[in-house]
This record gives C-alpha cells, structure tokens and sequence, in this order.
C-alpha cells in the first residue's frame, strides 16, 4: 500500500510540473510574438499617390502601451510629422506635403528588429492639378511649376496649407473638393470634437475658404 501511494504521489507530481512547464512555456512564448502589421494605406508598392496623403498602419491586435513604446516607423526619404495611436492603428501624418514625383520606403521596427515594411510612391504631377481639371499630363508636356501655378491660381488659400494646431490639421482633398480635418489624438466627447471644427472652420475661412466651408472628419 505504501509503494501505491507513492507511485501515486509521483505521477501527480510529474503531471503537475508538466502542466507548470507548459504554461511557463506558453506565457514565455506569448511574450516573445512580435506584433503583427496586417494592412497599410498606402498598401505596398501604390503609385499615384496623392501629395497630401498620410499613412496609416494597421496591426493584428490592440497592443499595450509597452508595445506601443517600442514601435519606430523608419521613413527614406524622411520628412517631418505628427503621429498619433488609435486603438491598433497608427498614423503617421507629415507635417508638410509630401514631394513629387518621390518614391518613399516605410520600415516598422519593433525594438531592433524589422517586422514590416511597404513602398509607395507619388505622382509625377500634382494628384491635385490633374484630379480638379481632368487633366491628362505627360512629363513633356507640362512642368509641375505650372501645374502647382494653375492650383494656386485657382485655390489662392493653397499655400496656406495646411493649418496646424496642438489639436488637429486641416488639409484640401481635391478629389472630393472638401476640406479635411483630421485629429491628432482620439476623441470620444461630442463637445470637443464640435469646438474642435468650429475653430477648424475659422481658420479655413481666414485664409480665404469658401463659405459655407465643405469639410469632412477623416477618422
């Protein structure tokens, strides 16, 4: 009887230390999964991208504010911007627009080691100039010069572009001839977003915006 309860007491303990094992196993496993990028806009390898785009970067899951730290988005060539975290999606907004014609590398590090990475790149022309006036232009046929000269000729507020705040940017699709504001850091209360474009439609209007001001949020 002795020898039974022993054997008994061995087998627990070996079966136990393997449950603990295996669950040692899969926390150390969990931890080491890198986070996982699913989409991006622009998607790798666009072309004809607009000047005034920005980037957004799409992970698998919501990642903790840890992750979150270690996320290093390298951009060649590199310009200057505003970045903001919306639940699993990071945006890369630049401060300025974008160059054309410029093919850009985008490169998502997760402390030292790349996870992701895509391309894109702009129009020869201006997407602005070519979308407002259904232009078909050849790089013969028309210096970009005279492209940005017909826009600003036609849209003298341009060059104020785009108005930036501490709270969100405004920027001018051409494609759906709106306004866009977008917010630099996630908003739920109703107020704040209401006196957020409030202020966004004063500033259109000082640099000379139609009224009434065609605008939307983009989210």
């Amino acid at each position: 009887m002795f020898n039974f309860k022993n054997k008994k007491i061995i087998v627990f303990i070996t079966i136990a230390s393997i449950l603990i094992l295996f669950i040692v196993f899969a926390l150390v496993n969990k931890k080491n999964v890198l986070p996982s990028v699913i989409n991006t806009i622009p998607q790798d390898k666009s072309e004809e991208i607009l000047e005034t785009s920005q980037i957004e970067i799409f992970f698998k899951d919501d990642l903790t504010e840890e992750d979150k730290s270690n996320i290093h988005v390298i951009l060649n060539p590199s310009f200057e911007l505003d970045s903001t975290w919306n639940l699993n999606v990071f945006k890369i907004i630049p401060k300025n627009n974008l160059e054309n014609p410029q093919n850009y590398n985008v490169t998502i590090n997760y402390k030292d080691k790349s996870i992701y990475s895509f391309s894109f790149k702009t129009s020869i022309f201006s997407q602005d100039y070519i979308q407002k006036n259904k232009f078909q232009a050849t790089e013969d046929d028309l210096l970009y010069g005279e492209a940005l000269k017909a826009v600003i000729d036609k849209h003298p507020w341009y060059p104020n572009l785009p108005i930036k705040t501490q709270n969100y940017v405004v920027y001018y699709d051409f494609e759906k001839e709106k306004f866009t504001i977008t917010f630099l850091k996630p908003i739920t209360d109703q107020k704040t977003i209401d006196d957020f474009i409030k202020d966004a439609i004063i500033k259109i209007k000082e640099i000379g915006g139609n009224d009434p001001v065609q605008y939307y949020i983009n989210k």
